[in-house]
């Protein structure tokens, strides 16, 4: 949650969003029951479609 001090209103919403998707999947919430493996559809705004250099994508994405 420190992630959203200093941020905009939209931000923190989005950041709170993130946040708790990410405890849902630590919780075991996310995939439906499973016997320890269990499929977690990644939403598509987190996903590095450049398959042709994914890495620099990643080091852009960041720097920005």
């Amino acid at each position: 949650m420190r992630l959203t001090v200093g941020s905009s209103a939209s931000d923190a919403e989005e950041i709170k969003q993130f946040a708790k998707w990410l405890l849902d999947i630590g919780e075991g919430n996310v995939g439906g029951p499973n016997d320890g493996e269990a499929s977690i559809e990644i939403p598509s705004d987190l996903l590095i479609t450049d398959t042709s250099d994914p890495i620099s994508t990643l080091i852009d994405f960041i720097e920005s």
